[in-house]
This record gives structure tokens, C-alpha cells and sequence, in this order.
């Protein structure tokens, strides 16, 4: 748990420039996801409401008290602001440095913080697919069907195959269940959906909820 005086400037922890830094930054910074919500369409305010009180109910049902959000995208303009927190020490991760750093400043605003329900936020930048904070519950939402499979296998190793999360709850558009990242891959910031649970990654998660957003979301829980 983070400790409610902890405020992480940023950068606290950069990792090497890589193409997943540099796919990412170009894609924020020609608002290729848009300029409204700038993570996309899966984080604006009326495409996330479903999902919001899923998520808020599930915080308080599983008394979670920490959160680490892996690939958090760009808090000022996201989903998350929408929300209730329920008093969770917070920890948002993103791989584009500015990004980070407009979180971080977003953060040191007491009042935002206790807008959203936060005991305490911290912005951290850092590779979802290298080693994260620990927590109770690990939220990736909307990333891993950016991503190349050598960095969703490592994901999984480092982080679902460990001992640093209670949970980990992925969110990703739903498919058919099909193995088609045994077939195709892509390069960081390229866009594959996909089914965790299917070949090549075979991975212990289960549908807890299901949602229409801009495209139809599955919510998908592993549990230690």
C-alpha cells in the first residue's frame, strides 16, 4: 500500500527508448486516437459508463486498496476521472513520458485527488510488458491488442505468473475464439484483438463482464 504523502514526480523510472515508447509518443502527440479522449475511444466518458460501475463496485466488493494501472493513458482526458476510486492508493503507469508527466501534475492537485476518491495517486513511467509495482489488483485495459506477442508473453510471465498481485483484470474488445495471434503479430501500437485465453498464450483468465463501448469489451479476471 502507498502511503497517502507519497507523490512520485515525475520521472521516477524511465525505461530505455524503445519502439514501443517511440510508436506510442508519435501516436499521442499526432492525436491519432483522437483529441477529446486522447487514448481513444475506449476511454471517453459515455463509451466507459457501464464499465465505471463494474469497476467501482468490484473495487469495493473485493476491498481492493491499491491499485496499479498498466498503460494508463492520459488521465486529464480519461475514463478515469469519471470514477470513484474507493479510497485506493493509485499507481498509473504509461510508456509516453509526457504523458506521465501531465499525470503527475494532474495528481499533485489534492483536490482532484479527492474528487475521484484517491488516498493517493502516483504517475510512474514504465513498459507494461517489463516489471510493475506491486498491488492487490492489476488493471490493463485496453492494451495488450497493441501490443507484439513477445511483450504479452512477457507480460504474463512477469507479472500474471507472479506473486505481486491478488488479481489482475485485463480489458479488451471481445472476439471470436480464435487463435489468431498463433497466425499474425504486430508491431507496438498496431491494433490486433485478441483472446488471452486462446493459443499462443493459453492464459487462466475468465469473462466477468461484458460490455458495449465503441466496440463490444470483455472484462477478463485471474485470480491468485
Amino acid at each position: 500500500v502507498v502511503p497517502d504523502t507519497v507523490r512520485i514526480p515525475w520521472p521516477t523510472f524511465c525505461p530505455v527508448p524503445g519502439a514501443s515508447e517511440a510508436n506510442f509518443s508519435r501516436i499521442y502527440a499526432r492525436e491519432e486516437w483522437g483529441a477529446d479522449a486522447r487514448s481513444g475511444l475506449g476511454s471517453r466518458e459515455e463509451t466507459t459508463r457501464e464499465f465505471r460501475v463494474f469497476l467501482e463496485s468490484f473495487l469495493r466488493d473485493h476491498s481492493v486498496r491499491s491499485v496499479v494501472d498498466a498503460g494508463c493513458g492520459h488521465w486529464p482526458s480519461g475514463y478515469q476521472r469519471f470514477m470513484n476510486w474507493q479510497g485506493v492508493h493509485y499507481t498509473g503507469i504509461d510508456v509516453v513520458p509526457y504523458v506521465v508527466a501531465e499525470n503527475a501534475a494532474y495528481f499533485q492537485d489534492g483536490h482532484n485527488l479527492a474528487t475521484h476518491g484517491l488516498s493517493s495517486a502516483r504517475a510512474l513511467c514504465g513498459d507494461v510488458s517489463e516489471q510493475l509495482p506491486p498491488a492487490d489488483l492489476l488493471l490493463v485495459k485496453d492494451v495488450l491488442m497493441h501490443l507484439p506477442n513477445r511483450a504479452v508473453h512477457s507480460f504474463l510471465e512477469k507479472s500474471v505468473n507472479s506473486s505481486k498481485y491478488r488479481m489482475v483484470m485485463l480489458v479488451q474488445n471481445e472476439v471470436p475464439p480464435v487463435a489468431i495471434r498463433d497466425m499474425v503479430d504486430i508491431e507496438p501500437g498496431q491494433l490486433l484483438s485478441f483472446d488471452v485465453t486462446k493459443p499462443p498464450f493459453n492464459a487462466a483468465f475468465e469473462a466477468v463482464f461484458r460490455w458495449k463501448s465503441d466496440e463490444p469489451k470483455v472484462a477478463q479476471l485471474w485470480k491468485r
